[in-house]
């Protein structure tokens, strides 16, 4: 896989600042100054990832894990070489995509974090196999 022509143009490294606060502002609906889940998704389903791509992509960009996509993340996202090394190597967008389903089986609430009783369920059940 490699980054076509469009997607290469909107993360390339010379995007200008103000595109990218442009690009943030568009999707942040609701104007609160982050991206939520939805609204991150609708952005990279606009750039043609596929849904399984849409997912590895939000756990590398949302730093904190707050579930939240801030401008700084965004900018991060933008600037950073995280996606292009993905998108460029499938044997790594694979491991990712395969920590991704490993960690959405321990996150049982689905709330994109691992508490401590369903880290503890895990060892459990995983003992118990």
């Amino acid at each position: 896989k490699t980054l076509s022509p469009f997607m290469a143009a909107v993360l390339a490294e010379e995007t200008p600042v103000v595109v990218i606060k442009s690009t943030f502002a568009y999707f942040d609906k609701d104007n609160n100054g982050y991206l939520d889940k939805e609204e991150f998704n609708k952005y990279l389903k606009s750039l043609g990832f596929n849904e399984e791509q849409r997912g590895a992509f939000k756990g590398l960009t949302d730093n904190n894990a707050d579930g939240k996509i801030t401008l700084d993340e965004f900018i991060e996202f933008y600037k950073g070489d995280k996606v292009k090394k993905i998108v460029d190597d499938n044997d790594e967008f694979e491991f990712l995509c395969t920590c991704k389903d490993i960690f959405n089986q321990y996150d049982k609430n689905g709330d994109g974090k691992i508490t401590w009783d369903e880290w503890q369920k895990a060892m459990k059940d995983n003992k118990d196999e």
